[in-house]
């Protein structure tokens, strides 16, 4: 959570991503617009040369910026993007063919806390601030982000809570110190608040607007909660969502693979796209919270391609369904392959007597199985004439 005790929006953590390729000669992509919302990392002051005014900064000088710091510091570094509505744009080096399984990664720094995640039966708990994740393709080939966007559906596009058409004004404070006033479509109205830790001049993106910022999208429900520990004493845990976001899942879980198969259009439609060349990311719950935790805002630390190992199934090798984690302890999450024609086909987990234990229906977006209540050993999951075996410890 935001606790760290720096007024510059980048927040450097040499171990923040295990796994990430930091020996690369370049990244993957490049960051082509900031837009972020007001927040208490954001800090105009960090883009500005000498005798320089906000008012002359644009975006091209911002990206560089970017850019030039995200090469000193591959995939170890985290852009905020601010409260709702704040986004990030990147055009990917090479287009991202849509092929079998999860295509990319979004990093951030979401983490869980042990305390607070108990079963993947459950939200896990910790930290976690999601972005929604939008894709799209150069169509007319000029470099530029000025092409149809899709959003990639995830596990509460369709949930009730979840507000489809959110839109939210952020006003210029009279002190330009002053806590950031909003008010939003729905006519509620909220302040992003100045931190202590964090007191640089302005938290408001000023080279962006000059009296306010109007910024919509769809809106996730709050997902803090406000605990006891056994001391007495009051945290806010924010839980994980389910799938399909940024900022959401630690970086070495696969619940924080994107696929392009996700992609809806505006009405919620499937959009079939065989490839991508551009990444949006922006941030999708609206939450203030107090005890030194401030807004909720998504951080980026990068988008990567995903390397198509082999899963050391045979099965899996040539089977239409991925499953993971496998092994297993209570239950495991599982989608068909992208582009299937089977999407939406009725499967069965077996046992190895050929009982079969559970019934599910397949797609693209992953679905999780439950397996508390089943002893440990072997299963298949089966579509059709495709399965996969699945251990449960």
């Amino acid at each position: 959570m935001k606790r760290i005790g720096s007024s510059v929006f980048f927040v450097f953590a040499g171990m923040l991503c295990p796994g990430f390729l930091s020996a690369q000669s370049g990244l993957p992509f490049e960051i082509v617009e900031y837009r972020p919302a007001p927040g208490q990392f954001v800090d105009y002051t960090s883009f500005l040369q000498e005798d320089q005014r906000v008012e002359d900064l644009d975006n091209a000088q911002i990206c560089a910026y970017l850019n030039a710091q995200c090469e000193n510091l591959p995939f170890s570094y985290l852009i905020s993007l601010g409260g709702f509505g704040g986004s990030i744009t990147v055009r990917l080096k090479e287009s991202l063919r849509n092929e079998e399984g999860a295509d990319f990664k979004v990093y951030g720094n979401a983490f869980y806390d042990p305390a607070y995640t108990p079963a993947l039966t459950e939200q896990p708990g910790g930290s976690a601030e999601p972005g929604i994740v939008w894709v799209s393709r150069d169509e007319n080939g000029n470099g530029l982000p000025d092409d149809p966007w899709y959003e990639l559906a995830g596990s509460m596009t369709d949930d009730t809570a979840t507000v489809a058409d959110y839109t939210i004004t952020y006003y210029v404070p009279d002190s330009i110190g002053g806590d950031i006033p909003w008010r939003d479509s729905r006519g509620d109205t909220g302040r992003i608040a100045r931190m202590d830790v964090h007191p640089q001049e302005s938290y408001f993106p000023l080279w962006l607007a000059s009296d306010s910022l109007v910024l919509s999208g769809r809106l996730l429900p709050a997902n803090a909660r406000l605990v006891t520990k056994p001391s007495g004493a009051t945290q806010w845990v924010l839980f994980s969502y389910g799938w399909g976001y940024a900022d959401n899942h630690p970086n070495n879980s696969e619940l924080s693979d994107m696929d392009i198969s996700w992609a809806v259009d505006a009405e919620g439609n499937p959009v079939e796209l065989e490839s991508i060349d551009f990444v949006r990311v922006v941030t999708a719950v609206n939450q203030q919270l107090d005890k030194g935790v401030g807004e909720t805002s998504t951080e980026f630390a990068g988008v990567e391609p995903l390397a198509r190992p082999s899963t050391g199934n045979e099965d899996a090798a040539v089977s239409r369904i991925r499953v993971w984690p496998n092994p297993c302890r209570d239950g495991f999450w599982c989608s068909l392959a992208s582009g299937d024609a089977g999407a939406g086909q009725e499967a069965g987990l077996y046992d190895l007597s050929g009982r079969r234990v559970a019934n599910l229906r397949l797609s693209v977006r992953p679905s999780y199985i439950d397996m508390e209540n089943l002893p440990a050993g072997l299963y298949l999951l089966r579509v059709g004439r495709s399965h996969v075996k699945v251990l449960k410890k």
